[in-house]
């Protein structure tokens, strides 16, 4: 969902129709994941950190579809730059951005501080990333072999505002606000949301994260999203005042029957 460096307009039905069909691809294979035997608990958390046994069930999945890519695939884009968490490439004839996860790295994790993130957590963190910032985030496919994977994605690419300064933190709040997401003060590096309807937290929201496009909107990039673990959750909770029942439970929907609010994935966006 863009929003405008000061002014904040609602998404348009082009941006949800956008993300609602890029985002297909990314819960087709996380729906997949999370019907492994073992792979997801009841309440949709990793059993035990399981990242190898859903790097191979994605793989699986990937290869039965022949979204399984030679290393040499990205070759044909102009290679851009990297990041801790992605080497990325610019597709010129359809401008569009790829990104290219670490090898049997998948980001880090918000509901196990410090751990990495899981392919699931990984997959799910850009359906979060569509369905709040209007992104049309796609799954492209995967590099590698078993045991050794790089998931690939692609996305709209964004011309930052080379004079305009970057969002600034008034901004960045601003934004986040007029989406549902309330700041958290728990840590003291800032950049830290939480959106106590579908119990989602955005971390990372730093001005580095944040590009000002040359039309003035502001697009958040790479943010960290995902559910907390029950002890963030319960800080969280503690912190805004709020019961359990406010903070967004399992069974929290978001009253519209639309295919994408069951972004996560069967009963809406917390299960």
């Amino acid at each position: 969902m863009r929003r405008y460096c000061g002014h904040v307009p609602s998404s348009t039905m082009a941006e949800r129709t956008r993300e609602e069909g890029a985002s297909g691809s990314l819960i087709a294979a996380a729906n997949y994941i999370k019907r492994r035997p073992g792979a997801i608990s009841a309440r949709g958390e990793a059993v035990a950190r399981p990242i190898i046994s859903q790097r191979d069930s994605l793989y699986e999945y990937l290869h039965d579809r022949g979204e399984i890519l030679s290393e040499r695939y990205c070759r044909q884009f102009h290679h851009f730059g990297n990041g801790a968490e992605h080497e990325v490439y610019f597709d010129l004839e359809h401008r569009r951005a790829i990104k290219v996860t670490r090898s049997n790295n998948f980001g880090w994790s918000v509901a196990h501080e410090g751990a990495h993130a899981t392919p699931f957590e990984y997959l799910r963190r850009l359906i979060y990333q569509n369905w709040f910032f209007g992104d049309a985030i796609a799954l492209v496919g995967a590099a590698g072999s078993e045991g050794h994977m790089e998931i690939i994605t692609s996305q709209p690419w964004i011309d930052a505002d080379r004079i305009r300064p970057p969002a600034t933190d008034e901004q960045i709040r601003t934004y986040f606000a007029e989406i549902g997401f309330f700041e958290s003060r728990l840590y003291d590096s800032g950049g830290f949301f939480y959106h106590p309807q579908f119990n989602v937290i955005a971390a990372d929201a730093h001005s580095r994260n944040e590009l000002v496009s040359s039309d003035g909107y502001i697009h958040p990039i790479d943010i960290v999203m995902g559910r907390p673990g029950s002890i963030l959750k319960s800080r969280l909770r503690t912190e805004f005042g709020l019961g359990v029942d406010a903070c967004g439970g399992d069974t929290a929907t978001t009253g519209d029957s639309s295919s994408t609010t069951s972004i996560l994935f069967e009963g809406g966006p917390t299960s």
